[in-house]
């Protein structure tokens, strides 16, 4: 019994080594196999080499950080223009009256 399994792996390694001496002796497919197929490879030095100016997430706090200072500062110029507004008011009350009472005078 012992001898029957060893005789099924002898024949199973003699067959595979007969299919494989035969693949690399007749080759399958035509054309430049891929194991002989070279591709040119450039060498860059690390100082060459240009790093992105900034990351994604950098990009994007700047964009943040300036849309944020844009609303700030029209609100400020909203604020400003309503207290140009009533301050115009109150000098356009004050000259009224001041011209009234020129004219009365």
């Amino acid at each position: 019994m012992m001898g029957l399994a060893r005789q099924a792996i002898l024949y199973t390694l003699v067959l595979h080594v007969v299919v494989l001496g035969a693949m690399v002796a007749v080759p399958v497919s035509e054309g430049v196999p891929p194991s002989e197929t070279y591709a040119a490879v450039d060498f860059l030095d690390a100082e060459d080499v240009v790093e992105p100016a900034q990351s994604f997430e950098a990009s994007f706090q700047a964009k943040l950080a300036q849309q944020v200072a844009n609303l700030r500062a029209n609100a400020q110029s909203e604020l400003s223009s309503e207290r140009q507004s009533s301050a115009s008011d109150v000098s356009q009350a004050e000259l009224e009256a001041q011209v009234e009472a020129e004219l009365r005078a």
